[in-house]
């Protein structure tokens, strides 16, 4: 994505970027203030100018902020921000240097970085001054260029920095692959070797509760014998019955997470009819003994009688536990998570919406990058929402999100009816 080199901000240790979606983002060392408090000196000394100073351009406003000046001054500011409005769209068009003569002169030099204009180097000088003006200007142009020169060597460490951050997100995104691979590998073996001797158990118990409700259980005192109306029978009979449920609910455990291994293994093509109702349920009972522990309220609202999508079931399955992990890593003291599900026309619109951080609003288009890094971005964006984002595309369906007016976010999600 080719991004403008955005403009400027004018407090120490603060970001360099623009406001409008954009630019580069850098922290502003103040080092590089003293390096061009030092230019902005030389130029004063060079050119005689009563004062100068580099300017922020806001492209979106089109209008000039200061961002370093040489000697403070409220009304050199105001002086400059009046005869930016009578020249400023001639700079901006034709990206040339402009002088504009008032009971002082000021000289406007553009900076600019890849063609696009960024801020502004300009001077003032009082009519009176010994040395000729074009002698000024031109000399005020050439420092310019060195001004401009050192905030694109900030620039392009800005984004050797980005290329690091993305390459470093990206080994720790492939480390996690191969630790998943290993644990499904780990997970099947477990899974198998669990389940033939809980067959054994659970077929033994069955055999032993058919023979004491149908025939007799020969006991420990030789003859006698524990029949199913026995109160000793009764018992055993009730005891067995508890060993069945149980080995049982471990068979439908180590059968969930079977299933569990091949839905990432699953092909998205091989598709069937899907209950959004039955899908939801099952996933929000994986998670919601993690959401208590944590203090995060789990609500759901849907429809009777929904009818059924064309989809992939483990698929989308795992997408929908991508969407409640990342909030419930957005909500670490807790909070409130919903799903809310109903029928519009042809298609079934689902929301997932919780009261986690919120996501600057220029960055939400950029929300399913899975290499998306900013110092602004307060909540946790990786390889969980763009696989989310493939598997819903894949469903012919969409996806969007966008911030909850009072906290938290919204991701919105339509998927067509069969």
């Amino acid at each position: 994505m080719n991004k403008p080199k955005g403009a400027l901000k004018n407090t120490v240790g603060t970001d360099v970027c623009n406001k409008d979606n954009s630019p580069t983002t850098q922290t502003f060392q103040p080092e590089l203030e003293n390096q061009l408090l030092f230019l902005l000196k030389t130029i004063q000394k060079q050119t005689s100018c009563s004062n100068c100073g580099v300017f922020n351009f806001e492209k979106r406003e089109s209008v000039l902020k200061p961002f370093l000046l040489l000697n403070k001054s409220k009304s050199f500011s105001e002086k400059i921000k009046v005869s930016w409005k009578k020249i400023g769209n001639e700079i901006v068009v034709d990206g040339k240097p402009k002088v504009i003569t008032d009971k002082e002169v000021f000289h406007f030099v553009p900076l600019k970085i890849n063609d696009e204009l960024f801020g502004l180097l300009v001077n003032s000088f009082h009519q009176s001054d010994e040395k000729s003006l074009s002698e000024k200007i031109d000399l005020t142009i050439r420092w310019a260029d060195i001004i401009r020169l050192v905030f694109e060597s900030l620039n392009k460490n800005k984004e050797i920095k980005q290329t690091q951050l993305i390459l470093e997100t990206l080994n720790q995104e492939l480390s996690k692959l191969n630790q998943l691979k290993a644990l499904k590998e780990i997970a099947d073996g477990v899974a198998h070797d669990i389940n033939n001797p809980l067959q054994v158990i659970l077929g033994k118990t069955q055999i032993l509760l058919m023979k004491t409700s149908s025939a007799s259980l020969p006991g420990q005192g030789g003859g006698s014998t524990f029949s199913g109306n026995h109160p000793d029978g009764q018992k055993l009979t009730s005891e067995l019955g508890i060993i069945e449920k149980n080995a049982n609910r471990i068979s439908a455990l180590v059968t969930e997470l079977s299933n569990f291994i091949k839905s990432t293994q699953s092909d998205v093509e091989s598709k069937s009819d899907v209950s959004l109702n039955y899908l939801l349920n099952h996933t929000l009972s994986i998670v919601k003994n993690r959401f208590k522990a944590q203090g995060i309220e789990l609500n759901f609202q849907t429809e009777e009688d929904l009818p059924s999508i064309c989809g992939n079931f483990f698929s989308l399955q795992q997408a929908f536990l991508d969407l409640m992990l990342n909030a419930q890593e957005a909500m670490p003291q807790g909070g409130k998570f919903s799903v809310q599900l109903h029928k519009k026309d042809n298609f079934v619109e689902l929301q997932f919406q919780d009261t986690g951080e919120k996501i600057p609003e220029h960055l939400l288009p950029q929300i399913f990058d899975p290499f998306l890094i900013h110092p602004e971005l307060k909540r946790k964006i990786g390889w969980g929402l763009h696989s989310t984002y493939q598997i819903i595309q894949k469903h012919r369906g969409e996806i969007e999100v966008k911030n909850k007016e009072d906290e938290g976010i919204i991701f919105s999600i339509k998927l067509p009816l069969v």
